[in-house]
């Protein structure tokens, strides 16, 4: 199957971005102490799981001729396998460093290895896949009802829904009527809304000239809010995927992988693994670099994020070549 290199770009932004949130929180930078420097990259780096709901909103909301059974199958080899083998390797991996408080023995990693997976204690970033996998268990009804109409219509009209109690929610928190809904009420707007926008037909300019602006004005916003409203993320992160539909992949297209499609096909894996090796740069770096101007906080994230996002892609990279196939279960989408 021919592959949307739009989509390719969109993960390959939305993996960077989510990186570039660990280089930037894992160092304490995420806090208000170092002012306009925390607000301005979380506006940024908050729109990097959005952005990743929405590609996978407009890829798994089509038509398609699988059924459920199929569909959630498919996802479980995926999503899941690959989630619990890296979760299983840094639950081990933690536990040797002493990074659970309440585990001191082999007996307790045992006995409380099951909980934390559930709970989301092994590694509080994973938190993304739990989310996931509520969104795919409700795809084969979502796309029964956009195939029952018209598709466009209806997934319009849950987002005026979605957006209603989203706002209500910003607005007027004590109605007793949100009391019916949590948060995965926006996550599931953004998942639909991924479909939606993706049979919006507009001109290349045209899109990246109106989700630009609209990035831009919504991340200001944010920026000077300086606690940003997960619902105005949410926007700057649709208007983000508005622009990246626009970008023009044409020269990517020639003999072989384009290595924005590879490291699209490597995202996933990297976001399962790239955690320890934040870690792991920062304790080298205040080992033997104590830097502590604030111009060093400025630049030190987007540094890390490079470096680790291309180790984690070369690892894959290598790995790949002497698994193949078989790194389907690693997280590597064929």
């Amino acid at each position: 199957m021919t592959r949307n290199l739009q989509y390719d770009v969109m993960r390959v932004v939305a993996i960077f971005l989510v990186v570039l949130q660990h280089t930037w929180s894992i160092p304490h930078l995420d806090t208000p102490e170092h002012g306009i420097l925390c607000y301005m990259y979380g506006a940024l780096v908050s729109c990097g799981v959005p952005l990743f709901i929405m590609v996978s909103g407009a890829l798994n909301l089509r038509p398609s001729v699988t059924d459920a059974g199929t569909f959630l199958r498919k996802r479980l080899v995926r999503v899941f396998f690959p989630f619990l083998i890296w979760a299983t390797i840094i639950y081990v991996l933690t536990f040797f460093t002493g990074g659970y408080a309440e585990i001191h023995s082999w007996k307790d990693a045992f006995c409380c290895y099951l909980p934390y997976l559930a709970t989301n204690r092994v590694n509080a970033s994973h938190w993304f896949i739990h989310l996931l996998l509520v969104l795919y268990l409700l795809t084969p009804v979502l796309r029964s009802a956009f195939a029952a109409g018209e598709a466009r219509k209806t997934a319009g009209y849950i987002l005026v829904v979605v957006f209603a109690l989203a706002l209500l929610a910003a607005l007027y928190p004590e109605m007793y009527l949100l009391r019916y809904t949590s948060q995965l009420l926006v996550y599931l707007g953004l998942y639909v809304a991924g479909y939606y926008l993706s049979l919006v037909d507009l001109p290349r300019q045209t899109s990246i000239m109106v989700g630009s602006i609209g990035f831009v004005v919504i991340y200001a916003a944010n920026v000077l809010m300086h606690r940003p409203a997960y619902l105005l993320i949410a926007i700057s992160a649709a208007a983000l995927f508005i622009a990246l539909q626009g970008v023009d992949c044409s020269r990517c297209e020639r003999s072989g992988e384009p290595l924005v499609s590879k490291l699209s096909r490597y995202s996933y894996c990297i976001y399962l693994m790239h955690v320890p090796f934040v870690r792991a740069f920062y304790i080298l770096q205040q080992r033997y670099m104590p830097y502590e101007q604030q111009w060093i906080n400025w630049l030190l994230p987007v540094l890390v994020a490079i470096v680790t996002l291309s180790l984690c892609a070369a690892l894959v990279w290598c790995a790949e070549k002497l698994v193949g196939r078989n790194m389907l279960y690693l997280g590597v989408a064929t």
